[in-house]
């Protein structure tokens, strides 16, 4: 079966304008089917969540069951598995306080730096519980080109050891556009840590500025 590239198209009203999107997902392009389900909540079921009356009920199940189920077949998740919230920073620093317990001083992180809301919530868990930051840090593609870098997985391989917990990276750098290899990222570091005799390596991929444009598979990628 080909794509129909225009069937596509024609879901987004905004591309009939003839410019092309590169935006992150503060600038994503909405499907008409999108706008018109949250047209169609705002007016019939926008009530306080949670109660018995008939309409709060119906509201109710679409936020906490219908919503969920959706959005993980975008995903590849388990409709439990899937969490709304305000922000991607917001997300994630409930995300990293939730870990404030599960955390040991001298514990490692090891983090890119191009996207403040996957690296800073890290870097304040380490702060209140004595953990150890590592950047894995991008390196030219092209001695050319300045501009041309690009994070490298066997860069990143050396940075893990026994101690590491965390490995936080983007998906794509919402500055350059660089795409990573998550799932090859994924194996090669599980494989590293396993080596190491990491106990615990829990990892974190930032896909805000990945998601409007490519397919997450979170089954695929092994996070």
């Amino acid at each position: 079966m080909t794509f129909d590239v225009e069937k596509a198209r024609s879901h987004f009203p905004t591309l009939k304008s003839g410019f092309i999107f590169g935006d992150n997902a503060g600038g994503s392009q909405v499907a008409i089917e999108v706008a018109d389900r949250v047209y169609d909540y705002l007016l019939n079921t926008n009530v306080q969540l949670g109660a018995d009356y008939s309409i709060s009920v119906l509201s109710t199940d679409k936020v906490t069951v219908e919503a969920p189920k959706e959005a993980a077949k975008l995903f590849n998740a388990l409709p439990e598995e899937i969490i709304f919230g305000p922000s991607s920073s917001a997300n994630m620093e409930n995300l990293a306080r939730s870990l404030d317990d599960d955390i040991q001083a001298g514990d490692e992180f090891i983090l890119t730096g191009e996207h403040e809301a996957n690296n800073g919530p890290y870097k304040k868990l380490a702060a209140r519980r004595g953990a150890v930051i590592k950047y894995w840090r991008p390196s030219p593609t092209n001695p050319n080109n300045p501009y041309s870098v690009a994070l490298k997985t066997d860069e990143l391989l050396p940075l893990i050891t026994s101690r590491t917990r965390i490995i936080a990276f983007t998906a794509c750098s919402n500055i350059l556009g660089s795409v990573v290899p998550v799932k090859e990222v994924v194996k090669a570091a599980r494989h590293a840590a396993k080596e190491q005799g990491a106990k615990k390596v829990e990892i974190s991929v930032d896909c805000v500025a990945y998601a409007p444009h490519r397919l997450i598979d979170v089954e695929d990628w092994d996070v």
